[in-house]
């Protein structure tokens, strides 16, 4: 059994917010709707709170992907990149029938399926069992949580938006990621969040809390150009509606 203690959860509905700030420095036009005019607002808020919702909307389970075995926790039938693949094709479709909020809500849900890719335990497939946190799982998306230490690596600029990737593992052999395919969105956080893994894991490093740092100056960035770059995939996808 999988136990998701309420703490074990990022800053989510934050981490919508910020990418924001970083799509109206990089100039994008969806930035200006989404900060600036009512309906957009409301949109926003409706994406934060699907971000937050995929908590206790999808199943604990699904919120895992590696990045070389392309297989979820515990052998689940599903991982992460599938359910944002799903996520996102439910936010398109809300949108052209004219259901905005339900889109966002939706997007939001995918934006939070990214965000936790970024984590290195979602990638290398290390969750909390019960009460326990045997791993630091939990520890370490509390401590970028508590206080919003997050904050402190930071950006406010420099989304990404379209992208190319290739990732190798003597195990499981190279393979290319790219940003036209939504499945790869978490294949590419997943990759380059696994590197940490050894860094951060408590059963395989006794300095763990010490590698923080050095982990999240890399991966909070990442989280959060990914999660702005992935909006503006979405607003573009939908361009022709006006929004």
């Amino acid at each position: 059994m999988y136990f998701r203690p309420q703490y074990y959860q990022f800053d989510h509905a934050a981490f919508v917010r910020h990418a924001f700030d970083i799509l109206a420095a990089d100039g994008s036009p969806a930035a200006g709707t989404f900060l600036h005019t009512r309906e957009g607002i409301v949109w926003r808020e409706a994406l934060a709170r699907g971000a937050v919702a995929a908590d206790t909307d999808v199943f604990a389970f699904y919120h895992f992907h590696h990045p070389f075995r392309h297989c979820g926790f515990l052998s689940v039938p599903k991982t992460s990149a599938q359910v944002t693949e799903a996520q996102y094709e439910r936010a398109v479709k809300f949108w052209q029938w004219g259901h905005r909020r339900r889109a966002m809500y939706h997007l939001g849900i995918a934006l939070h399926m990214l965000q936790d890719a970024t984590v290195p335990h979602h990638a290398a497939l290390l969750g909390s069992y019960f009460i326990t946190d045997p791993h630091g799982h939990a520890a370490y998306e509390l401590w970028l949580r508590d206080k919003e230490n997050w904050r402190e690596f930071s950006v406010g600029s420099g989304g990404l938006y379209q992208w190319t990737g290739v990732h190798s593992d003597p195990e499981y052999g190279v393979h290319e990621t790219s940003s036209t395919r939504i499945y790869d969105w978490i294949d590419e956080a997943s990759a380059r969040s696994f590197e940490f893994s050894p860094l951060i894991n408590r059963s395989e490093n006794p300095d763990y809390k010490k590698n923080w740092p050095e982990a999240a100056v890399v991966l909070v960035p990442l989280m959060l150009r990914l999660t702005a770059g992935f909006i503006h995939l979405f607003c573009t996808k939908v361009a022709e509606e006006s929004i």
